[in-house]
């Protein structure tokens, strides 16, 4: 019920994007998901897949772009009830909305030249003073 008031309250401001995204039917924050994304089965083509797993007393939600890379994921600590707060239900589907729309994770290749580059700069000489 609370997932749902929270959905109501996350449609007025909330506009389609076009990303296609693969949510699990039983996922509890599906509705707050499908406001803002297109959602599309599984088996449909798609940019992002949202997983959750139960685990103890929380509950772990990951996107995953439609090559496998790990966008976020995000751990939300469940209440008394056994349901992520609305608090917190709010504040991972923002998350999960930025991380899919965001830019694409960059290839190790590109992350290590850059790295390469910024350590270059370090020896170099002293170029203005004071």
């Amino acid at each position: 019920m609370r997932t749902f008031l929270l959905t109501m309250l996350m449609a007025i401001p909330a506009f389609a994007t076009g990303e296609r995204v693969a949510v699990a039917s039983n996922n509890p924050l599906r509705e707050g998901i499908c406001i803002s994304m297109t959602c599309v089965a599984p088996s449909a083509p798609h940019e992002a897949t949202v997983q959750m797993r139960k685990s103890g007393n929380s509950m772990e939600f990951t996107v995953t772009n439609s090559m496998g890379a790990v966008k976020l994921t995000q751990t939300m600590r469940l209440d008394d009830d056994g349901e992520v707060s609305s608090i917190d239900a709010a504040h991972v589907v923002t998350l999960m909305v930025k991380a899919i729309e965001g830019p694409q994770p960059a290839p190790k290749k590109e992350v290590k030249q850059a790295v390469a580059k910024r350590t270059s700069l370090k020896g170099g000489k002293l170029i203005a003073r004071r």
